[in-house]
């Protein structure tokens, strides 16, 4: 995942370096589905 700078500075978003997929990253969000996300793509494989 790589970090996204938002205008919006109160908002925070990653991006995924496989899919290029956009998920809010809030600390408020949780990792969890980031790392479901990651793991999904990685047993497509």
């Amino acid at each position: 995942m790589t970090k996204l700078e938002c205008e919006n500075k109160d908002e925070l978003k990653a991006q995924c370096n496989h899919c290029k997929s956009i998920f809010s990253a809030k600390s408020s969000s949780g990792t969890s589905y980031l790392r479901r996300h990651l793991n999904s793509y990685l047993k497509k494989k």
